[in-house]
């Protein structure tokens, strides 16, 4: 019903309005956990009595109970300690949260549900516990592994979590066997990630076969990532056959002749970026941009729409408009941001090299000058990290699934890029968290 209402709301708005409202309505779809997470984190601020300094758990288990998860697996104490946590530095807190560890090693990955503790993992997130988070996403790992492979329990749920934990450690015989005695698999996206990890050539092209492929196939792609740096790389970036960007759309902001280059064929739209465009006064995309490229249809569509009632571009006969073939169905929890869906987006039509330049998944916190259009993200950049990873850009799943294609010589890197790519999962949340995690806490005196 509600996609019925937006495609008719497509055919007879005007696009700025139209385009807010489909923004509004499709974000309603992947909102549940947005909603819980600030809920969650005025719970956890409840349950802290400033006057007694004790700690009330019936908030929190309330709301557990709401939203139907079972929240039995860790006794009393162990929720006593994490509020704890949340409410102290990760100096005054180390002995707590070592202690938070070893209880979640201790618990039996058979046992549990997944729901519950990617709901836990997500949880830990939003506080900068992201430490903690990653032990309790590998028991969450560990359980979707041992539901796949037993047959007599396998079903829909257990191939949503179990295929990409498969994909993620790499099991990927297992999923061969998977993907040959299970029907509801899809077989058009899955092996194609599958062919390019396990070093096959064969790929899928996706859509807009002939202009794109014939635009990316066999040629040096370099892709320039948004973060702030002093390396002195344009001369190089500039020497690949296509650059690639993110959210470029002003000549000028986030180029230059000594760091980041001048040149850019491709400019890949993430949703909000997407959104500031359509509802801004933008005239004329750079003449270099060829490509723009949007992460669904219906973003596509909206582009497309602006460019014809505006006649941005008029005169500009090689632009193209396309969306991304996204890996949101390969990765165990949340959706991609944009490094690791640019990458295998290119990487399915067969380019000689990729080469990311400037992007660190977010190890370095500052963005290039112009690339957030809201100056309060800007400022808030730390908070928003959070929020942002606790609803939807799951940090580790970015970090594994371009790991996987670093290690598979698929992609290179820049000297920062490769030193990131040489952590393990662990050692990246807890760079992470010595980052973000404060900014999450809650400034309570326990």
């Amino acid at each position: 019903m509600k996609k019925n209402l937006i495609e008719i709301l497509k055919k007879v708005l005007p696009y700025r309005l139209k385009s807010y409202i489909v923004f509004k309505m499709y974000g309603e779809l992947s909102k549940s956990f947005k909603r819980n997470s600030s809920e969650y984190y005025k719970t956890i601020i409840k349950c802290i009595n400033k006057d007694t300094e004790k700690i009330d758990l019936a908030p929190l288990g309330a709301l557990f109970k709401k939203n139907s998860i079972n929240y039995g697996y860790f006794n009393d104490k162990w929720w006593y300690n994490f509020i704890i946590a949340v409410s102290q530095t990760d100096t005054e807190g180390e002995n707590v949260q070592k202690r938070l560890i070893a209880d979640i090693e201790n618990i039996s990955a058979d046992l549990i549900d997944i729901r519950d503790f990617i709901h836990f993992y997500n949880i830990s997130l939003r506080f900068g516990l992201l430490n903690i988070g990653y032990h309790l996403r590998e028991k969450a790992i560990k359980a979707a592994i041992l539901r796949v492979q037993d047959k007599n329990r396998l079903d829909k749920k257990d191939l949503f979590y179990g295929v990409p934990a498969l994909f993620e450690k790499k099991h990927y015989s297992l999923l061969n066997n998977l993907f040959n005695r299970n029907n509801t698999v899809n077989k058009y996206s899955y092996p194609t990630l599958l062919n390019l990890l396990q070093n096959e050539t064969k790929r899928n092209k996706g859509e807009n076969t002939n202009k794109f492929d014939s635009f990316i196939r066999g040629k040096t792609i370099a892709i320039v990532g948004p973060a702030k740096t002093d390396r002195e790389d344009a001369s190089e970036i500039d020497s690949y056959d296509v650059v690639v960007r993110c959210n470029y759309k002003e000549r000028g902001v986030g180029t230059d002749d000594v760091i980041k280059g001048n040149r850019c064929d491709i400019s890949y739209f993430n949703g909000n970026q997407c959104l500031h465009f359509l509802n801004s006064d933008f005239q004329k995309i750079p003449d270099n941009v060829n490509w723009i490229v949007t992460k669904n249809e219906n973003h596509k569509t909206l582009v497309k729409d602006k460019f014809e009632k505006e006649k941005i571009n008029h005169c500009c006969k090689k632009f193209n408009v396309r969306s991304i073939n996204s890996i949101n169905k390969f990765l165990f929890n949340g959706g991609p941001n944009a490094i690791p869906n640019i990458a295998f987006d290119l990487l399915s039509f067969n380019p000689k090299k990729v080469k990311i330049f400037h992007a660190d998944l977010m190890l370095t916190v500052q963005r290039i000058k112009g690339y957030h259009p809201n100056e309060s993200i800007k400022n808030n950049i730390k908070e928003k990290f959070l929020r942002s990873i606790s609803v939807s850009h799951d940090p580790i799943s970015q970090f594994v699934f371009l790991k996987n294609l670093f290690n598979r010589n698929l992609i290179e890197g820049d000297k920062r890029f490769q030193e990131v790519m040489k952590l393990d999962i662990e050692q990246f949340m807890i760079e992470l968290q010595n980052i973000y995690g404060d900014a999450g806490r809650i400034n309570s005196a326990l």
